[in-house]
């Protein structure tokens, strides 16, 4: 995986390498972040590892969810 760091930043919600983010209940790790696509990484229960890309956009709206949440 490319260890560069990116963070991608909007008003108040940003997408960095090693975030956690809550998907369909289950919980994601960024791994890394590829143009303007975030690849997430999980481990299941079975010890069977994940991924998953999904647009930073679409992460952003789930970060901000789970932000207006935590208030």
């Amino acid at each position: 995986m490319n260890n560069v760091k990116k963070n991608y930043s909007d008003s108040d919600i940003s997408v960095q390498v090693g975030d956690r983010i809550i998907l369909d209940d289950q919980e994601w790790k960024v791994a890394e972040i590829i143009s303007d696509t975030v690849v997430l990484y999980r481990e299941s229960v079975s010890g069977k590892s994940q991924t998953i890309q999904e647009p930073v956009d679409v992460i952003k709206s789930h970060l901000q969810e789970q932000k207006n949440q935590d208030i």
